[in-house]
């Protein structure tokens, strides 16, 4: 299990920064929009929740809780520039400037992959799982949201 979920993880941050640079879209129904907006709300919310639980991981491997530092912070502010962009009238300038978190977005991936898989410990798996798992998934639910904007 160790040694799948940290690929696993990359692989979802991957996707999750590939949509966000994503150069094409249209337009959704409004079913399309709620059913969305329904998952969003309930992701957001285990986000919320995996957040005031960061403080339980004093176990964590030090590298894994620094790349949380990083990645909760920037998840927070691509998903508030997403939800700016779906109420402007003009959103090209939100999106480039969702777009110019890739910089940060490269240097996590880059740290991810450099953890060794073989030192896991439960402490870091439950991390991974309860804090930024929730995480990416609001990134990609916001990723989404803004692909139907490009």
């Amino acid at each position: 299990m160790k040694k799948k979920f940290l690929p696993l993880f990359a692989v979802l941050f991957a996707f999750v920064f590939a949509l966000a640079l994503a150069g094409c879209g249209g337009s959704s129904d409004n079913a399309a929009d709620d059913a969305a907006s329904d998952a969003g709300a309930a992701v957001e919310q285990a986000a919320d929740d995996a957040g005031a639980a960061v403080d339980e991981y004093a176990d964590v491997n030090p590298d894994l809780k620094a790349i949380g530092d990083r990645l909760l912070p920037l998840s927070d502010e691509f998903c508030e520039i997403v939800e700016q962009a779906k109420q402007a009238d003009d959103p090209s300038e939100l999106i480039a400037k969702a777009n110019s978190l890739s910089g940060e977005l490269n240097e996590i991936s880059a740290d991810i992959q450099k953890i060794d898989q073989s030192t896991l410990t439960d402490a870091d798996l439950a991390y991974l799982n309860d804090v930024l798992m929730p995480s990416l998934n609001k990134m990609l639910d916001s990723a989404t949201d803004m692909l139907d904007l490009i």
